[in-house]
């Protein structure tokens, strides 16, 4: 079976590298060739290089898309005149694209894996300012939350959506500023430093991704500021600078997990080319938080690779039929047998 990723990435992005990187590992023990189509973070690249995958004589028997910036408008319809069956992952439809797209047009559309940004967006406030009224921050009883925003994207709009859905829903808790920060570490540095010279009371600073939450801390040192103390900062991603981060007590925590649902995706299809599936399948992946009692224990599983040595085909409904099996997800391969003894086990599921 052969799957073409269409990523938004070009060159190293740490989110990315994580993502395709646990699934290089999985592809060949599911039996799947897997091509991957790098993109510029700009959406008319992925469109033509979608375009040109759909124009192949030789094609694939599945893609994989992210929904970067609404791509999936342009290419789902493209991919379906092809009769290439598609799956979402990171980024699924929204209403506004299953409406632009048209039912005749998601004639091949298998479904998506993507996270729950918005419940991602919601948790990452609560906890910050859980913490900074436990932390004695706020002053008067106010929480005062600067937010660092993404590019324009889908995760964005949902991750900004949580946090909104959160103030509206506390008592205590303003907005003291918003800047967008693109998504890397020094474009987090530069919008947290424009943030807190306007409003320097900022109790919190509520980030988009890890990078930008790194940039943050960056920015507010070099402000006199101190993260963990009297400034408490915090991200998503899990990647491992920022678990770094969390464990050494500079940021708050790292949302993640999300990293594999590749993985996820790939079994997916494994169990659609097995029997099929009659309607769009849609699963949303709950992030789940790493605080500073468990940030040392996923960063060392993610240093050492520990995922090279999981046996994937453990989690395949396809192959494993009638048989119980643990739904596959970051925290149960970093706190299964193998997460703690890594050489010479085969899997990370107690049989």
């Amino acid at each position: 079976m052969k799957v073409s990723f269409l990523i938004p990435a070009r060159g190293s992005v740490p989110f990315y590298d994580a993502v395709t990187g646990l699934m290089r590992v999985a592809a060949p023990q599911l039996d799947v060739e897997l091509e991957l189509i790098e993109g510029d973070f700009e959406s008319e690249t992925m469109i033509a290089r979608g375009r040109e995958l759909a124009a192949r004589a030789s094609r694939p028997d599945y893609v994989l898309l992210v929904n970067y910036l609404s791509v999936a408008t342009e290419l789902i319809p493209v991919f379906a005149a092809a009769e290439l069956k598609t799956f979402l992952v990171v980024e699924g439809l929204n209403d506004g694209d299953r409406v632009a797209i048209g039912r005749a047009g998601r004639a091949s559309y298998l479904g998506e894996i993507v996270p729950d940004d918005f419940e991602a967006g919601r948790l990452l406030a609560e906890l910050l300012v859980d913490e900074a009224r436990r932390g004695g921050l706020g002053a008067g009883g106010e929480v005062r939350v600067g937010v660092l925003g993404g590019v324009q994207s889908q995760a964005a709009s949902q991750r900004f959506r949580g946090w909104q859905a959160f103030k509206g829903s506390r008592a205590g808790v303003t907005q003291s500023g918003f800047h967008y920060g693109s998504w890397t570490r020094e474009a987090g540095r530069i919008a947290a430093t424009a943030l807190l010279r306007s409003a320097p009371g900022t109790d919190v600073l509520w980030c988009f991704n890890d990078d930008m939450a790194l940039g943050a801390s960056d920015a507010a040192r070099a402000l006199g500021r101190t993260p963990g103390k009297d400034l408490l900062v915090a991200g998503i991603d899990m990647i491992e600078p920022a678990l770094a981060a969390v464990r050494d007590g500079v940021l708050l925590a790292s949302l993640g997990g999300h990293i594999i649902d590749g993985v996820r995706a790939l079994l997916a299809l494994d169990e659609h080319r097995g029997a099929g599936w009659a309607s769009p399948r849609v699963e949303r992946t709950r992030l789940e938080a790493v605080q500073a009692a468990e940030a040392g224990r996923h960063l060392e599983f993610l240093q050492a690779e520990a995922w090279r040595d999981v046996d994937y085909t453990r989690f395949s409904a396809r192959r494993n039929p009638g048989e119980p099996r643990e739904e596959l997800s970051l925290r149960a391969l970093v706190t299964g047998p193998a997460g703690r003894s890594r050489r010479g086990v085969r899997g990370f599921v107690t049989p």
